[in-house]
C-alpha cells in the first residue's frame, strides 16, 4: 500500500466519524495532506455521475484553491472570504463528506469533498512554519575556549512556543544543548533568555511573533551580563544575592491585635503591580547600566521587591532595608531607560517603582535632615 492509498483510507475512516473530528485531523495535518495535492490532481478516479444518488454537493461557493485542484477555470465572482464564512462552509463540506461515505459513494465523490474542505482549511492560513537556521550560541567552559553559534533547522507550528523548538532540538537532534525550564507556563522564570536581540521568556514566545515567514533565522543567546554556565544557561548567584540583600519578605514585630493585620483593597493595589515578579532575570540583563557603567548597580528585579514591601501597609522594615537601597551601587545608578519595563514577561512597570522609591527614600531623608548616599 503506497502513501496515497494509506492517505485515502485513513481520511475515509477518520471522515467516518464525526465531523468534528474531521475538522481537527484537517487542522493538525493540513501541511502533510498539502503536500499530497500533485497527486489528488492527477488521480484518475472516472467519471462520476450524480444520477445515481439524487443530489449533488450544496455548499457555499467554492475556494479559489479548490477549483485550482479541480483544474476548473478561476471565477469571475468576488468572494469575501472572513474567518467565521470559511469555518461554517467547511463544516458544511465535512458534513457532506460523511453522507456520501455512509451511502458508499463512488470514490470520486469522497474525493470530492475532501478536496473543496482542505482548501477551506487553507484559507484559514498557513500550517507550519520551518525556521531553516536556528543559531543557538553555544558554550562549554570544559571543553569550548570561546563561544559559538550553532545552527539547526526544525519545523513548528506557527501556534508553537520557541520553548517547544528548543525541545524538539534537544530530544531529536542535539541532546547536549543546555537550557533551564520548569513549568513552562511562564510562571516560574526558569527559561528567560536573549530571543533577536530581545530579552524573554522562550514558553511565552510564539514562532509566530518572532519568525513572519518561513526560512526565517531565530537567533537564541544566553542572559547578558551574567556568567554562563553551559549554552543557554546562567549563573545567577549574583542575582539573587543582591534580590537577598533587600529582605525580600515582611518585616513587623508588632503583636497582631486581631487574628491578622487588615489591609484595605487601596492599600493592597499599592504594591500589587510588584507582586507579580517572577525573578526571571530578564530586566537584570536587559539593564543597560549593569552591561555597561555600573556592573555592581543592585538591580532592577532587587528594587522593585523592595518596593513591594515598602509599599505594603504592613511592612515595617523600611528603614532596615534603607542601607541597602541608598547607596552608590543601591538604587541610584538607575538613569530611567525604561529597558526593564519594556523587556518584562509580567509587564511590571519596573521603572516607575524604582522612581517611586527614589521619591520615598529622597523624602525620607530630607525629613531627618540628611543626605541621599547616591555617591
Amino acid at each position: 500500500m503506497n502513501a496515497f492509498e494509506i492517505y485515502l483510507l485513513t481520511a475515509v475512516c477518520i471522515a467516518a466519524m464525526w465531523p468534528a473530528i474531521v475538522l481537527l485531523a484537517l487542522l493538525i495535518f493540513r501541511s502533510q495532506i498539502t503536500s499530497l495535492i500533485p497527486r489528488i490532481k492527477k488521480a484518475d478516479f472516472g467519471s462520476v455521475g450524480v444520477e445515481w444518488y439524487e443530489h449533488d454537493r450544496v455548499g457555499g461557493p467554492v475556494p479559489k484553491d479548490a477549483k485550482e485542484i479541480e483544474g476548473e477555470p478561476e471565477a469571475e465572482e468576488k468572494i469575501t472570504w472572513d474567518k467565521p464564512a470559511t469555518l461554517f462552509w467547511l463544516g458544511n463540506d465535512l458534513m457532506w463528506t460523511q453522507d456520501m461515505i455512509y451511502r458508499e459513494a463512488p470514490a470520486g465523490k469522497i474525493l470530492e469533498g475532501l478536496k473543496n474542505s482542505l482548501a477551506y482549511v487553507r484559507r484559514l492560513g498557513p500550517s507550519a512554519k520551518g525556521i531553516e537556521d536556528q543559531l543557538i550560541k553555544r558554550f562549554n567552559p570544559e571543553t569550548d575556549k570561546e563561544p559559538y553559534y550553532k545552527k539547526y533547522d526544525v519545523e513548528v507550528e506557527q501556534t508553537e512556543r520557541l520553548l517547544d523548538a528548543l525541545m524538539k532540538i534537544k530530544r531529536f537532534q542535539d541532546p547536549s544543548l543546555g537550557l533551564r525550564k520548569s513549568c513552562a507556563h511562564g510562571v516560574c522564570g526558569s527559561d528567560a533568555m536573549v530571543i533577536n536581540g530581545e530579552e524573554r521568556l522562550a514558553c511565552k514566545t510564539l514562532i509566530r511573533d518572532i519568525a513572519e515567514n518561513e526560512g526565517v533565522v531565530v537567533r537564541v543567546e544566553p542572559l547578558r551580563t551574567l556568567t554562563v554556565q553551559r549554552d543557554l544557561m546562567v549563573d545567577q548567584k549574583k542575582f539573587f544575592k543582591n534580590y537577598r540583600q533587600i529582605k525580600p519578605y515582611l518585616i513587623n514585630d508588632e503583636e497582631v491585635a486581631a487574628k491578622e493585620r487588615i489591609q484595605s483593597q487601596e492599600e493592597r493595589e499599592l504594591f500589587d503591580d510588584a507582586t507579580k515578579c517572577i525573578l526571571c532575570v530578564a530586566c537584570y540583563s536587559a539593564c543597560p547600566v549593569i552591561q555597561g557603567k555600573n556592573p555592581n548597580f543592585l538591580g532592577p528585579a532587587a528594587v522593585v521587591q523592595a518596593s513591594r514591601f515598602i509599599d505594603d501597609s504592613r511592612d515595617k522594615g523600611f528603614k532596615e532595608r534603607l542601607p541597602q537601597l541608598d547607596y552608590p551601587d543601591g538604587i541610584w545608578p538607575c538613569e530611567n531607560h525604561f529597558q526593564c519595563t519594556r523587556v518584562c514577561p509580567r509587564s511590571i512597570k519596573v521603572t516607575k517603582h524604582i522612581n517611586l522609591t527614589k521619591r520615598k527614600i529622597s523624602q525620607f531623608r530630607i525629613d531627618q535632615g540628611e543626605k541621599i548616599n547616591s555617591r
